[in-house]
């Protein structure tokens, strides 16, 4: 099935705790009772939490830039493959691409 779909980092950091529930379920009870705990929850708070900043972190794989937001294009997620997330900046060199002869 195809796949296009935006995400943002405030997205990623607003659904933080049920993302993480979603991927741990029952290991690391304490960083998921600590993410619960979080009103509102903020980018920094996460990262001091989990440790790193790879659950609030997008990065374009084309520019390899961090960014705001990506689209994300190709397949469904699946254990195989999943789509590939790329920036405005990158999307909008695609299209000119496209159109130009």
């Amino acid at each position: 099935m195809k796949y296009m779909h935006k995400v943002t980092v405030d997205e990623l950091v607003a659904n933080i705790h049920s993302r993480w529930l979603e991927q741990y379920p029952e290991d690391k009870p304490h960083i998921a009772q600590a993410l619960e705990v979080l009103a509102p929850p903020t980018k920094d708070e996460i990262d001091r939490i989990i440790g790193n900043s790879s659950w609030t972190r997008l990065a374009c794989e084309e520019c390899e830039r961090d960014v705001e937001r990506l689209v994300y294009v190709g397949e469904t997620i699946t254990y195989e493959q999943s789509p590939v997330g790329l920036c405005a900046d990158c999307l909008d060199a695609a299209v000119k691409l496209m159109v130009s002869e």
